[in-house]
């Protein structure tokens, strides 16, 4: 990992040099909503730190450059600032930050960095509940819109996505009522009782557990 990490520098140099003022002017000058403790970070070295600067550059640039096109991931409003909230944070603890983004149509939406390109990583419509297991790379989240509803637990690795949990149900609506079917369950894609969901969900509280309020957010 520390070779990958450290070529990944050398081919990123040249861009940081194109770039090098871009993210610097919006973190300095952006609004700090929340500021996470030192525990919520894994072990950095001055490697991994000069290559996440360079990734918060590409970010930044992103999110700036998606406001021109039909992939709208942020876009800088009146004040200047960016209207959604940003935060970074290595979800998956291999050394590069994830750029997750609160708000918008979508609530969250989660993108990596992957030979130099910002890659879409996982969308939540309508929902929020925000919990990050770095332990694990798994990422918590619930969700959903008018008669379907979700909780789910993803796993991030690189820039792939693995859903490994999941409990959803329906909202049957009339004009006087509304009926909630029964919730269906599931670990690894695969259809489970109720019991045994219960138990993986226990399994996961006694991780670290990172929450929305304990990241930096940006603006």
């Amino acid at each position: 990992m520390k070779r990958k990490i450290l070529s990944c520098i050398i081919v990123l140099c040249a861009f940081m040099v194109a770039c090098s003022g871009v993210s610097k002017d919006y973190l300095q000058s952006s609004e700090i909503f929340e500021s996470a403790t030192d525990s919520t970070r894994p072990s950095e070295t001055p490697e991994i730190n000069c290559l996440n600067e360079i990734i918060h550059e590409q970010y930044i640039k992103a999110m700036i450059e998606s406001a021109t096109n039909n992939d709208i991931m942020n876009y800088i409003g009146s004040d200047g600032k960016f209207t959604y909230p940003y935060a970074f944070y290595d979800i998956d603890r291999n050394g590069i930050d994830e750029l997750i983004i609160s708000g918008s149509y979508y609530n969250y939406s989660i993108y990596t960095c992957q030979n130099e390109e910002v890659v879409g990583l996982n969308w939540n419509k309508y929902g929020g509940n925000l919990k990050i297991y770095p332990e694990e790379g798994i990422v918590f989240w619930t969700g959903g819109h008018k008669d379907y509803y979700y909780e789910t637990y993803f796993k991030i690795s690189e820039a792939t996505v693995k859903e490994v949990a999941e409990k959803s149900w329906h909202v049957k609506l009339t004009e006087n009522s509304q009926t909630v079917d029964k919730s269906k369950y599931k670990i690894m894609n695969k259809s489970v009782k109720k019991s045994e969901y219960k138990k993986y969900i226990a399994s996961l509280q006694e991780k670290e557990i990172i929450t929305h309020k304990q990241l930096k957010w940006y603006r």
